[in-house]
């Protein structure tokens, strides 16, 4: 197999010349450009449970591809997704351990598993390295510029740099002893000892995070209540004040008056008369819930601010968080299950156009068996929110396909499982998520969607 390292180094990309039947394995969503006559093999390589491993402890994709030329020599190009430099290294039978996102592609005879780090990694960005084993050409990419620093003694590089290093070299993560470095995060070092080598980036990825994070949306899949420091402001309003007036006319203002406050939308389209369960319109606040006292103390005051802000322990958002919390796991107690479901069922009648409270209704119906109801709860979250395939539309559709099953309608559980495996791959949901889910939660069910549905571990793509 030959290969060339293009647009060095600053925006890399890396072409590989496949002759027929031969075959290179790349991070899913990798691949830049390729000949018509590649053929790519999507799967969770060395199946379900390492592709939940890979993904959940080093960071890695759930699924890789497998790229193969059929009938004659093709190209394939792989691309990562940050700007920097890529490293074709020669593997012999011997191993390298890798930072998360540093795998890019590499041949046939290489396999990637991760390694515990102990204690050692606690500070890092998980406990866990990936660990690449075999024999063939790895390509592995970095942020910036990559050096490769010949150890011989001792060496310390700052945690944010490191791409790769060899197994000769003993290792250990600690803080640096300043002040400054314990406030501002900004000095976790890898020390290393012995003698091998190690590859260092120019560019930190955590610090461009860092310096990215105050100007990032905060919506989540699961959200619920405002911020921290938005009710701490108007604690101290509340409590600078001794009356809870210009708390409560702060916190309208930051639209933090809960959803418990003042009721839903008035207006819904009902669903369809085969599903169970009705919406109702909530019950109206009691006028002595709206008449603020001025705080006696501090409890007091932070007490008064929870029930204005949230609206409560039976809040909508409360009564999902509370529904989700059971219902998100296939081994709870049918008990448990039913509980969710009514408080589900609040929660849906408390706030109409919450498409997660919906979902939640959704798996509560699955949980308890009431595989009908939750077929339609779902289709109709898809048909009312009508976004791209992606973010929160996969969680209605993964439990959309499992109550297909359960009727013993296998094409469209087949279908529906089919289409949440392509959006994960094309969206990169399995990485981050787009920043809505939890990515080990989505796994999760989709592992358990493929179990239930008895779907093959991947799909097969031209």
């Amino acid at each position: 197999m030959k290969y060339r390292l293009q647009c060095q180094p600053t925006y890399s990309a890396v072409e590989v010349d496949l002759e027929p039947g031969e075959r290179v394995v790349a991070e899913s969503g990798a691949m830049a450009w390729m000949s018509s006559n590649i053929t790519t093999e999507t799967a969770a390589r060395g199946g379900m449970l390492a592709g939940l491993k890979r993904k959940l402890l080093s960071g890695e994709s759930f699924f890789q591809n497998t790229y193969c030329a059929e009938g004659s020599p093709g190209q394939v190009a792989f691309a990562p997704g940050s700007p920097g430099h890529i490293v074709a290294h020669s593997l012999a039978g011997g191993e390298l351990y890798l930072e998360k996102g540093a795998y890019l592609a590499s041949t046939e005879g290489i396999a990637c598993d991760t390694k515990f780090d102990g204690l050692k990694g606690f500070f890092n960005e998980g406990l866990f390295v990936l660990r690449v084993t075999g024999q063939g050409t790895l390509f592995f990419n970095g942020y910036g510029d990559i050096q490769e620093v010949e150890v011989d003694g001792q060496y310390t590089v700052d945690n944010g740099y490191a791409v790769a290093w060899e197994p000769s070299l003993q290792y250990e993560l600690s803080r640096g002893r300043k002040i400054r470095s314990f406030l501002f995060s900004d000095q976790l070092l890898l020390r290393f000892s012995g003698r091998g080598r190690v590859w260092v980036q120019s560019r930190s990825p955590q610090s461009l995070a860092s310096w990215a994070h105050p100007f990032r949306p905060t919506d989540s899949r699961r959200s619920g209540g405002g911020g921290k420091i938005l009710i701490a402001l108007v604690l101290l309003m509340v409590l600078f004040c001794g009356c809870c007036g210009c708390g409560g006319i702060l916190m309208a203002l930051m639209g933090l008056g809960g959803e418990g406050q003042g009721g839903g939308p008035a207006e819904f389209s009902r669903p369809s008369e085969e599903n169970e369960f009705q919406f109702e319109a909530p019950e109206a606040p009691d006028s002595a819930a709206r008449e603020a006292t001025p705080p006696r103390s501090f409890a007091d005051a932070l007490k008064q601010l929870e029930r204005l802000g949230s609206g409560g322990g039976n809040s909508p958002s409360a009564l999902n968080e509370r529904s989700w919390e059971v219902v998100q796991s296939p081994y709870g107690d049918p008990e448990a299950y039913a509980q969710a479901l009514a408080d589900a069922l609040k929660a849906v009648r408390g706030s109409r156009e919450d498409r997660n409270i919906v979902n939640t209704y959704g798996v509560a119906l699955y949980r308890v068996g009431a595989y009908e109801a939750a077929r339609l709860t779902f289709e109709r979250n898809l048909q009312r929110w009508d976004d791209p395939l992606g973010g929160q539309s996969v969680y209605d559709r993964v439990f959309l396909a499992m109550a297909y099953s359960q009727l013993g309608d296998q094409e469209n559980a087949d279908e529906a499982l089919h289409i949440v495996l392509q959006t994960i791959e094309r969206e990169g949901l399995a990485e981050e998520a787009a920043a809505m889910v939890r990515p080990s939660e989505l796994l999760l069910f989709v592992a358990e969607a493929q179990y239930t549905v008895g779907s093959a571990a991947g799909f097969e793509s031209h």
